[in-house]
């Protein structure tokens, strides 16, 4: 959030003091911010990515092939808003329109490429979505604010990868090995079956 953060304050050239990363809170407690304010509202987990897989394979040839397991990267969604209180009206929707404009034709950001201000080493590429909220909606984050509605935009930072621990060494499955049965009849079979299950195999 403070990369986002930092990134339009580069982008609309504000002073150090105009954007801060804090709570909704803050509009109540301090009368107003005077400024802009990036609070985290929600963070989702990105469920097309749970099932990953939780192993790969290194090597060309069978015998160089190594197993490795590891926990697939943490694929989070941040659900955040960035309010818009300045003193003057004007001002904050001025802002609020400059802002609009600079992620609509910047949707995504890669750490050390594109900006000044790199991410954390463990976070992916963002890709930052503008959200509507619906009026039911609106009416609950901002009665964290005191039941006040300021000028907001709502957006969504998608695919914020957390690399798990080092992968580990593990065993390869290189054979497998089949026990093939023959039953003259299909009652002979059946006793096979029940006699494993009753043995518990």
């Amino acid at each position: 959030m403070e990369f986002l953060a930092d990134s339009l304050k580069s982008a609309l050239e504000l002073d150090e003091n105009v954007i801060s990363v804090d709570t909704l809170q803050v509009l109540q407690d301090n009368n107003g911010a005077d400024g802009i304010v990036v609070s985290l509202l929600n963070v989702e987990e990105e469920s097309t990515l749970k099932n990953s897989p939780h192993h790969f394979v290194q090597g060309k040839t069978l015998e160089d092939k190594i197993l490795y397991r590891q926990a697939p990267p943490l694929s989070l969604n941040l659900r955040i808003v960035f309010v818009f209180d300045f003193n003057d009206y004007g001002t904050s929707l001025q802002r609020l329109s400059e802002a609009a404009n600079f992620f609509h034709k910047k949707k995504w950001f890669n750490p050390g490429i594109d900006s000044e201000t790199s991410l954390p080493e463990p976070i992916g590429k963002l890709i930052v979505d503008l959200e509507t909220l619906t009026l039911e909606q609106l009416n609950h984050v901002w009665s964290i604010s005191g039941g006040i509605h300021y000028p907001a935009l709502f957006y969504r930072v998608r695919l914020l990868k957390l690399e798990q621990d080092e992968p580990a060494e593990g065993t390869a499955i290189k054979n497998i090995e089949t026990q093939h049965e023959n039953f003259s009849t299909p009652e002979e079979m059946k006793k096979h079956l029940k006699e494993k299950l009753e043995n518990g195999v």
